[in-house]
């Protein structure tokens, strides 16, 4: 058993449901930071296989994968800013960012757990629980999902 099929279903076990989150943006010279949180719905969506690491995925297939994840998928989306980069340090920004994501999920489906991309940050979600994974967007598929 692969490590990502043991994790995805460690997490399933786990959990039940849940949504991916990745980020966008950290190691850029300028600009506002992304984050994306993702859930794949349990009707085993075609395309799960195909996830991986955006970095690692060309162009043309990222984008259709996109499409598919914005069609049949639960995402929200969060910023931060320049501003709050500026003011509060990139690693504060950062967590705002994953934070207004999954705030922003919240508004269309229920978010019983989140998985995240990378090492601990503290992260307040209410009582929802949260796992850090490293390398999360290549083992993960709700996660690659968010990094796409």
């Amino acid at each position: 058993m692969s490590a990502s099929i043991w994790l995805t279903s460690l997490l399933e076990k786990e959990f039940g449901s849940y949504c991916g989150v990745d980020e966008v943006g950290l190691g850029s010279w300028a600009g506002p930071l992304f984050a994306c949180a993702v859930i794949i719905p349990h009707t085993r969506w075609p395309e799960i296989d195909q996830l991986g690491d955006s970095k690692a995925i060309g162009p043309r297939k990222r984008i259709f994968l996109a499409r598919r994840i914005k069609e049949e998928c639960f995402y929200g989306l969060g910023r931060g800013e320049v501003e709050e980069i500026d003011s509060f340090g990139l690693r504060r920004a950062h967590i705002l960012a994953i934070e207004r994501a999954v705030n922003d999920l919240r508004e269309v489906t229920d978010v019983p757990a989140v998985a995240i991309d990378g090492d601990a940050l503290d992260i307040d979600l209410g009582k929802t629980p949260i796992r850090f994974i490293r390398h999360g967007d290549s083992l993960i598929p709700a996660i690659s999902a968010a990094s796409i």
